[in-house]
């Protein structure tokens, strides 16, 4: 029998005997009263809901009524009677013995690039797997009913399999498919979710293809206990496609003017060109995930607010899917007066329906500033700052002056850093940096003064980073179990962050010297932070063996 979960309770098989008088063939003795002998000694009986004990009599006895409610793992327990007959004569006693088995949850998880999409609707295949890139896949089990409390967490094997035995819910169950390492099993809460690049692809109970698969497509699956037994619960996942953000400048168009983005427009030095992106399986970089065979689906999340998109000379709305995407078929339309430039924006859908990330396409012309940022951070590093930023694109720019400042008011130029190209211009994401080696103690605020060569400039948004009066220090490096952090003040938030951006722990600084043990985390380089007042002052790389 299957073991009653929690409060709920099993029903006793049919009472059997027989008397020369009332009952001459052994059968049913539904009708017939009956003395409860013994009671199960790891478990309850029940008659009607109400608990029985030794020496109860159950006049007419009526099958359906007789319940048990074994303790918590109970694999067998046993109770004994006797029928009384008609002339209140009691029979031989007879032991009831009940067997019990509790939930076994089994499973794979499969790199599945097509997900569910297969033909006869879909099913969870692939090769199986045990790690996401680096991060080793685990398996949560949890009580939706209680918080979300995790159950017990399996660490998914070589050969893709997890399983849970001997598992008695508390009602209904959820699984979660996550790469956060650790043990969960005295509780806590967990979401599912996998690392940068990867993403879920589908979810199945059984290897039938389009039965019991569940939606929507994620990490988290629900388990009905009315469903059970639980064998072949099987997630997918895949590497997720990248789509490539797209920033133009043209000369000065005319009204109602056309422009197919294929890169086959004429008076500009980089007329816009087709969609593009890639898919670690289903395109990879060499072959791109682009219109040039016309056999890629994008959908469109947003449209230009001015002009019109077209696809194939039709008007495209926000949700439309374009099934087989051919350069040679988007254009905008430059309807309408009084802009400076159109923008939308698509996600690519891979085999498996996997959306890429979003990706903006701009096409600016008129008088465009000469720089697009794209980011600006300013970064603690022992006693001294890392200016890091980025631009999307670049037109005649001389350089960045670097400016610094105590209160945000007075600023003094203590660097300049030249463009990155000869000419100053550039349709590509760069990268820059530059490192201040004397910033005063305290707050130092950096901006960036962005010039072209006409002289004309631009400023930044405003970074700041904090130099203490005492230097942060982390040892040793590598570490085993604990790492210390000397330099703390009493507030300080110290995180141990994953490569990947997870916070895999969190601790307030309470004095000058903090102790993080880090014994529990799998070999692998990880990120330390301090911050202080909600900011980042301080961050190191570290090892742990």
């Amino acid at each position: 029998i299957v073991a009653p979960v929690g409060n709920h309770t099993a029903q006793v098989p049919l009472l059997l005997g027989s008397d020369p008088e009332d009952q001459p063939a052994t059968g049913s003795l539904s009708g017939k009263t009956i003395r409860i002998a013994s009671v199960p000694a790891n478990g309850n009986l029940y008659y009607n809901g109400g608990l029985l004990a030794a020496g109860a009599l159950i006049p007419a006895y009526d099958p359906a009524l007789l319940q048990v409610d074994p303790d918590n793992l109970i694999t067998q327990l046993s109770f004994s009677y006797e029928y009384l007959d008609a002339a209140g004569i009691a029979s031989n006693l007879s032991t009831v013995t009940m067997d019990f088995r509790y939930e076994t949850i089994t499973g794979h998880v499969y790199h599945d690039p097509n997900g569910v999409t297969d033909a006869g609707g879909g099913l969870v295949s692939g090769t199986p797997l045990s790690s996401v890139g680096a991060d080793p896949l685990y398996v949560s089990l949890i009580d939706p009913e209680n918080a979300g409390t995790i159950l017990a967490t399996a660490a998914v094997q070589s050969n893709g399999a997890y399983s849970f035995n001997s598992i008695v819910p508390a009602g209904d169950l959820k699984l979660a498919l996550h790469t956060i390492p650790g043990d969960y099993t005295s509780g806590g809460s967990l979401d599912a979710t996998l690392p940068s690049g990867w993403s879920y692809a589908g979810k199945q109970r059984g290897t039938t293809a389009g039965v019991n698969i569940d939606l929507p497509v994620n990490g988290n699956f629900p388990l009905s206990v009315v469903a059970s037994p639980f064998a072949n619960v099987n997630f997918a996942v895949e590497q997720t496609p990248q789509a490539d953000s797209k920033i133009y400048f043209i000369t000065q168009p005319s009204v109602n003017q056309v422009i197919t983005l294929n890169g086959s427009a004429t008076g500009t030095a980089i007329p816009p060109n087709q969609l593009t992106g890639s898919d670690p399986e289903d395109a990879p970089a060499a072959q791109g995930l682009n219109g040039d065979n016309a056999n890629r689906r994008v959908q469109l999340v947003s449209i230009p607010a001015n002009g019109e998109l077209r696809y194939n000379g039709s008007a495209v709305a926000a949700g439309d899917i374009i099934t087989q995407y051919d350069k040679g078929l988007l254009s905008v339309a430059l309807t309408g007066t009084g802009y400076t430039g159109i923008s939308f924006s698509y996600v690519y859908l891979d085999a498996a329906n996997v959306a890429s990330n979003t990706a903006t396409y701009a096409i600016n012309w008129g008088s465009p500033l000469p720089v697009t940022w794209l980011s600006f951070t300013a970064t603690e590093e022992n006693q001294s700052v890392l200016l890091e930023w980025k631009t999307a694109t670049e037109t005649n720019n001389a350089g960045f002056y670097i400016e610094r400042s105590t209160d945000a008011r007075t600023w003094e130029t203590i660097a300049f850093v030249a463009s990155a190209y000869a000419d100053g211009n550039a349709a590509q994401v760069t990268s820059y940096r530059h490192t201040d080696q004397s910033p005063v103690t305290g707050t130092n605020y950096y901006r960036l003064k962005q010039t072209d060569r006409n002289g004309r400039f631009e400023y930044s948004v405003t970074r700041s980073a904090v130099i203490r009066k005492t230097a942060l220090s982390f040892s040793p490096n590598p570490v085993k179990s604990v790492l210390r952090v000397t330099g703390c003040e009493s507030g300080d938030q110290l995180q141990i962050v994953s490569l990947d951006g997870k916070i895999l722990m969190s601790q307030r600084s309470s004095g000058n010297t903090m102790l993080l043990s880090v014994a529990r985390l799998p070999a692998g380089t990880y990120i330390v932070k301090v911050h202080s007042s909600g900011r980042l002052v301080s961050s190191m790389k570290f090892v742990k063996e």
